[in-house]
């Protein structure tokens, strides 16, 4: 679970780097690598069974998977189309101080 510091350093990245899907899925890229690699077994096991309820069952979960992932992308689309209204709203002092705090603190207070 990422800690207030680590967001708000984050945030700071983006705002310092401008906001890129492609940074941001690399930080999730082991979640994603499996999930292809259950997709590949769901594809291999369909492509190996002769059972028909089977195959439908690796269908299904492929689509689940497949999905999930399409969903994701299209949630990072419209996290970057909203960026520059974010950039706008976000107290940038507030931010730099969380991502300035000691790091003996949890990381997890709820200042508001």
């Amino acid at each position: 679970m990422e800690t207030n510091q680590q967001t708000a350093r984050a945030l700071l990245e983006r705002r310092r780097d401008g906001y890129s899907i492609w940074r941001t899925l690399r930080g999730t890229t082991g979640r994603y690598i499996l999930w292809m690699l259950a997709c590949i077994c769901f594809i291999v096991a369909a492509m190996l069974s002769d059972n028909t309820g089977f195959r439908v069952l690796c269908a299904w979960a492929f689509g689940m998977f497949a999905g999930a992932m399409i969903r994701d992308v299209g949630w990072l689309r419209a996290i970057k189309s909203k960026w520059p209204f974010m950039c706008e709203l976000l107290d940038w002092s507030k931010v730099e101080a969380m991502a300035a705090e000691d790091d003996a603190g949890d990381g997890t207070s709820d200042a508001r």
